[in-house]
């Protein structure tokens, strides 16, 4: 004979921002932080965002199951390698656009007729060129092939540079 351990399910009420926090094991600050970001399944009494809150346990146990089932390493780790490709690849298009952007103001530079707006677009583009040093030794996904191509333009635009009168420590 096998003997069922009874497990009683009932779903408790819970009011105000204390109680969620207290049946969470949280903070006040943190579950209101998880309704705002997260979507803390809590309810409001007068519908705006100062209402009085309430929710229910078993609406909170399965918002915990999701979120714990969610947050996998696995899940987590392949998540983070997306955000950094993603933003490996934002730097490299930022090089790119700053090397352009750069080489524009020196060709502007030279075909300007007043000196202000001479030495103005060339520290410009010397500030461009100073940031492309600056970002172009740190890591980058340009393949070898691409970042040799990067670096034969960053010495054509240095040239440029230096043909504007820039002065350059070697």
């Amino acid at each position: 004979m096998r003997l069922h351990s009874w497990r009683y399910n009932f779903t408790v009420l819970l009011n105000g921002w204390k109680q969620i926090a207290d049946y969470l094991k949280c903070g006040v600050r943190t579950a209101q932080r998880w309704d705002r970001d997260l979507h803390l399944p809590v309810m409001r009494d007068r519908g705006g965002i100062r209402g009085a809150v309430f929710a229910y346990s078993e609406n909170l146990n399965d918002w915990m199951r999701y979120r714990t089932a969610s947050v996998t390493a696995e899940g987590t780790l392949k998540r983070s390698s997306a955000v950094v490709e993603t933003v490996l690849q934002a730097a490299d298009d930022f090089l790119r656009l700053e090397l352009e952007t750069g080489r524009n103001f020196a060709k502007l530079a030279s075909i300007s007729k007043h000196d202000s707006d001479v030495a103005r677009r060339r520290q410009a583009a010397r500030r461009a060129y100073d940031t492309l040093l600056h970002y172009v030794a740190r890591k980058s996904s340009l393949s070898k092939s691409e970042l040799r191509t990067f670096q034969e333009e960053l010495r054509k635009f240095k040239r440029e540079l230096e043909q504007l009168g820039e002065v350059f420590d070697t």
